[in-house]
């Protein structure tokens, strides 16, 4: 399993990161993976970031080895 969240272009208006070469781009996380695992979850964009007490432009992907169906076990 591969949990991966990082900072996209868009953050470099709200806090560091600024540089772009260290920014990544819209669904570049997708294609990183893409062909690899198999992707369960996918978010990008503006989203709180607890970390830094406020918010970041951020992309999130849960994903798997595999071929068999995969889920995100539901909420309490």
């Amino acid at each position: 399993m591969l949990l991966y969240q990082t900072f996209m272009l868009g953050h470099e208006r709200i806090a560091r990161p600024r540089n772009p070469d260290h920014l990544l781009r819209p669904g570049e996380l997708l294609d990183a993976v893409a062909g690899r695992l198999q992707v369960v979850a996918f978010e990008q964009g503006l989203q709180p970031t607890p970390s830094l007490r406020g918010q970041g432009v951020v992309q999130s992907l849960c994903a798997v080895r595999g071929d068999e169906p995969a889920s995100l076990p539901a909420a309490p």
